[in-house]
Order: C-alpha cells, then structure tokens, then sequence
C-alpha cells in the first residue's frame, strides 16, 4: 500500500493518478477536511476564496480537469482581467502587456525604454545562485524592478526577491537568457507572454481538492506523530492507529514533516527542512454595494510596490475577474496585507488590518457607502521562500528519496497550484 501524509493539492493529486494506474492509496489528513491553503467560503451571497484565488491551466490542465467531471463546473476568468494594474507615482496605472506595448507606454521612463530596447544586446553572464533581485538589476535597471518586478514577485511569492533565487522560482528565465543571450528575446520566441487560462470553480477553488478526495480513501482528524521502519516496510504512527506501508508520499507542510521523520536516522534534514521560511499573510474581503461607487474598476487588480508607501500589498477586484463571486448588486475586493515586502505587518490583530484596508479602499475608489460585509483571514505560514535554503533542501530530498520517501509538497518544486498538480502526475508517473 502507498500512503500519502497531507491531503493538499499535492498530496490528493499524487494520490489520484496512482489509484488510477490500479495502487492501493491512503491519505492521511491531519484537518477536518481537504485542500490545504484551498478553501472557499459561501458568505453574505459572496464567494470567498481564502487561500489562492484562481489556478492557471494550460491544455493537459484543463483535459484533466474534465475527467474529474469538473468540465460544466469551470469558471473562465472574464476578458477584462487580462489588464493588471501597478500603483505608481499616486496614480493606478496600466501595466504594459506585452514588449511593443511597453515602449509605446508610458508607464516606464524614456531612459528606461531605451535600456529595454537595448536589452536584447547585453552580454549573457551566468551567475549562480542569483536573486531575482540582481538578475534584474543586471539585465534591466532599478525603476523595472521596483515597479515591476518587486510587486510582480510580492504577488505571486509574497516574497522578497532581494531573498528568492531566480533558479528555483523563474528558472525559464535563466534558460531564455542562456538560449537566446536575452530575457526580451527570449519571451517574443517562446511565447511566453501569452497567458493561460486563468478559472475558478462555481463552488470556488475548494471544489477541486473536495472533488479529488471524494474518490480516494482519506483518513481526516489523523495527523502523523511520527514514522518508523525502512523502505518498502513504513509504519506510520498516528494517536489512534498505526498504518503499514510500501511507499511513503510526504505531502505536509516542511516543518510537519521534521517533527516526524525518524530522529536517529534524519535529524540533519529535520533541521534543514525547519529552516524553510514561509511568508506571513492577511487576506481581507470587502464588499460594497455596486452603487458606492461613480465608476467600477475593470481589470484583474492592481499591486502596490513597496516603495510606494501603501498598506496593503495589492487588490484583486474580484467582482471583474470572476462575476459570479458575489451577488449582481455587490462589488468584492480581495486584498492582501503582509509578505515577505511587508513583514513587519504580521502582527497585527484583525481588527486593524480591516480597517486599514477599508480606509484604503474607500480612498482609492471613491466609496460613498459603507461595505456590506468584511472579512479577515491570516495565515501564519502561507508560502513557503525559496531563498538560499533551497540548495540545501534540494540536497534533503535527494536523500529522503533514496531512503524511499517521497516528496510532493509546495515547499520543493514550485508552491503554486498548477506547479502542486504537475508534481503530483509526474511523482505518480515515476512510480
């Protein structure tokens, strides 16, 4: 039997393949329920979603997506959300969309333009162990990186890419710059700027984990105190049952799976796994009557680069992406306080992150009314880093794998919700 420990996307998608190709598989979830960071909440006629907002899905995504019976339940970000927003100057701006566009823009400076066009014709350097930071600042200038990149990085990591190497967390890059000698050369050839197909579902993201679970065998309430054995003959121990296994699928959080890993044998990789930091993260929902507002936004939300001094960290306008997140009547914002960019905001209660953000809210779009509703979700540990301890981590798996236990978690590979899917197939093939 295969036991997987963690009943997230990662976990559940591993899972789910290999009982397709006939294994038998437990999960063994430590929660009441499934999903991990996936999770929905159905509120005042408003859609929450208190982790991720959306998944991006390219064609093998989307295919698979089906054949779970997900196909009539797909809810296709609108067309407007293709345009994205960055704060600068005092002023939300348009983000260019695409290389032509960003010269005839007027969103960077002329000097900045003229570096842009001279990028394709900068000397190539391999430097390893790079920061995302310094690749930029060495391929472009500081104005691309403060107002692009920073709130670009804050947004998907909420990271610090003075802190992120650039080879676990945008290696396409490195690989355009070392096939085509540039960054801009390199995305017009791959194609690289044209977007996947950004979807919710209609029960919202936590429908596709709760979709998954419901065709396996998940023990929930169960968390793993600790694992014993050697490979081929796992025995994994819980408060209430002992379980025997062939295979072990590591899909908790990093520091979970120090607490159990056999002390004798891993107590080096217990401490490097310990040493993976995560970002902290309030996510705060606000909902207003459509008509407190003399016009609405149209696009997918705006960022708010570091510098510019701002609370939050950037807004998703809800309601324009996904309309069916909230009533005809309502507008929802979904906005996001914390990170790596913003760290020294962790501490604060609910109380105050709430009314903050509305503060801001109401300053940015001209609210005439109150909201109608608001909402606050912290996480403590919401994205795992992938900073320098990466190296080391890398070496950890390597040696779990060869004592036969797997890993498939956000915190090696990519955190990402299509990234976590990828490495669930792909863990699930290699069996």
């Amino acid at each position: 039997m295969i036991i997987v420990i963690g009943a997230g996307i990662s976990g559940l998608t591993a899972a789910w393949h290999l009982k397709q190709k006939g294994k038998k598989v437990l999960v063994l979830e430590a929660s009441q329920q499934a999903g991990g960071l996936l999770q929905t909440l159905q509120q005042q006629n408003l859609r929450l979603e208190l982790g991720p907002n959306s998944i991006l899905a390219d064609a093998d995504l989307l295919a698979w997506l089906r054949e779970l019976g997900l196909d009539a339940d797909l809810e296709h970000a609108s067309e407007v959300s293709k345009s994205r927003f960055i704060y600068k100057n005092g002023q939300i701006r348009g983000l260019p969309s695409n290389p032509m566009d960003l010269l005839k823009n007027n969103f960077f400076s002329l000097s900045t333009k003229l570096l842009l066009a001279k990028e394709p014709f900068r000397k190539a350097e391999k430097i390893e162990n790079e920061t995302i930071s310094a690749f930029f600042l060495r391929r472009f200038n500081r104005e691309v990186l403060e107002y692009a990149v920073k709130p670009f990085v804050g947004g998907i990591y909420a990271g610090n890419p003075d802190e992120l190497l650039l080879k676990y967390t945008f290696p396409s890059l490195l690989q355009m710059e070392a096939e085509h000698g540039s960054v801009i050369r390199g995305l017009v050839k791959s194609h690289a700027l044209t977007r996947k197909t950004s979807l919710n579902f209609a029960k919202g993201m936590q429908q596709l984990p709760q979709t998954i679970a419901q065709t396996l065998e998940v023990v929930y309430n169960s968390p793993v105190t600790r694992i014993s054995g050697q490979q081929g003959a796992w025995c994994v121990h819980t408060p209430t049952q002992e379980y025997t296994a062939e295979t072990l699928i590591l899909a908790a959080p990093a520091k979970q799976i120090a607490e159990i890993l056999p002390k004798s044998e891993l107590a080096d990789v217990a401490s490097i796994l310990k040493r993976i930091t995560y970002a902290q993260m309030h996510v705060v929902h606000t909902s207003f009557e459509k008509t407190a507002f003399s016009a609405l936004p149209k696009g997918f939300g705006v960022l708010h680069p570091a510098n510019e001094g701002l609370f939050s960290s950037g807004t998703i306008w809800t309601s324009a992406v996904f309309p069916k997140s909230s009533a005809p009547a309502q507008w929802l914002f979904t906005s996001f306080v914390g990170g790596m960019q913003q760290a020294e905001y962790g501490h604060l209660s609910a109380p105050e992150v709430k009314k903050r953000v509305l503060a801001e809210l109401t300053h940015h779009y001209k609210a005439k009314l109150e909201p109608v509703y608001q909402h606050h979700t912290f996480w403590p540990e919401a994205i795992p880093q992938y900073t320098a301890v990466m190296n080391d981590v890398e070496n950890a798996v390597n040696l779990l794998t060869s004592k036969g236990l797997l890993v498939c978690a956000n915190w090696h590979g990519g955190p990402s919700v299509s990234d976590c899917i990828k490495k669930g197939k792909l863990l699930a093939e290699k069996l």
